[in-house]
């Protein structure tokens, strides 16, 4: 399933509410977060009032974040996709990564099985 730039930009979105919904965003957090915004050409103006709204904003913290539940697995693999672009994923993304899947409902084995096929496909 292919996404547009739009939906990608939604992923965006989502992953700051998700990751801010504890109140805080963690520097690994906000790496992974640095990460999909350049992939997808949003400027830190752009990211900036997307995690002042996530954090401010309960109503769109609603809304993004009902956007990840829609496909959380597709979801998922966008993010994989932005931590593989280096050519391996750091524990700290790995880490960041696993309380996504955690708050997204998705299973200890969809997780690691996703990891493990993003791994393969990088040779």
């Amino acid at each position: 399933m292919s996404m547009t730039p739009t939906q990608r930009v939604e992923i965006l979105r989502a992953c700051c509410c998700v990751a801010g919904a504890d109140g805080e965003i963690t520097p690994d957090e906000l790496e992974l977060i640095r990460n999909l915004a350049s992939a997808e050409g949003v400027g830190e103006a752009s990211l900036t009032a997307m995690i002042e709204r996530s954090e401010g904003d309960a109503e769109f913290y609603k809304q993004q974040f009902n956007i990840l539940k829609e496909q959380p697995l597709f979801c998922l693999d966008v993010l994989l996709q932005v931590c593989i672009a280096n050519g391996k994923v750091k524990k700290t993304e790995f880490h960041v990564l696993k309380g996504l899947a955690k708050q997204l409902d998705i299973s200890s084995e969809d997780f690691e099985e996703r990891v493990e096929n993003a791994l393969k496909d990088l040779g």
